[in-house]
């Protein structure tokens, strides 16, 4: 059996820890000697943004593969309580990164739009990133007990399976913006860290039938 779900209470708090750690222990490799200047606030922002962006990545990853995990091995359960509290956790960074790119790049709130809004590379980046976001929209306001008991055991499966499809959707979000930078995989080691992570959370779970035989 299962070890109990954390309660409302329990889930906001271990979220909020969960993206401390995460956002200050990232933030410290982004750039330490640049990141904490504030004669330069921009780029710390912009540093901020990127360590929300693999910070989310890196704990939706962790949700996805916890789920396989715990059903290859019992000893693993105890973690299981605080997936909901990653995943809330990563959605809430996801969506940090979201108003950043739309108010601080993009000035969305003007009518004069930035040029880095229709370059190609970046608008294609935007709109994969926002179809993951809407993936794990779905997924956050379905994730409660109550949401299971309205729309049903077996709805709310294929909802929340549908997360890794919005979980490939952010790893392309990343690949395009990251790529035109360069060699892909000469970039900074926590950004493939998080990419690869992500890859292997859905590669795990598609094989996971055949490392239960």
């Amino acid at each position: 059996m299962r070890v109990s779900s954390l309660t409302g209470s329990e889930k906001l708090w271990s979220s909020f820890w969960i993206i401390l750690v995460f956002v200050f222990a990232l933030f410290g490799f982004a750039d330490p000697m640049r990141a904490f200047s504030f004669s330069d606030a921009f780029f710390s922002l912009s540093s901020l943004d990127t360590v929300f962006l693999l910070s989310a990545i890196i704990l939706i990853s962790i949700t996805f593969i916890l789920g396989p995990l715990v059903r290859l091995n019992k000893k693993f359960e105890n973690y299981y309580a605080f997936r909901r509290s990653f995943g809330l956790a990563g959605f809430s960074l996801l969506l940090l990164h979201l108003m950043y790119l739309l108010f601080f790049v993009y000035n969305i709130l003007s009518l004069d739009l930035s040029p880095e809004f229709s370059a190609d590379q970046n608008l294609l980046a935007f709109v994969l990133g926002i179809i993951g976001v809407a993936v794990f929209y779905v997924m956050g306001i379905t994730s409660g007990d109550r949401a299971v008991n309205s729309i049903g055991f077996e709805w709310w499966k294929k909802i929340h399976t549908a997360g890794y499809i919005g979980l490939a959707f952010l790893l392309l979000h990343i690949f395009v913006l990251e790529s035109s930078k360069g060699d892909f995989l000469n970039l900074n080691p926590i950004v493939l860290f998080a990419f690869f992570l992500g890859l292997f959370a859905m590669v795990f779970r598609a094989v996971l039938p055949l490392l239960k035989k």
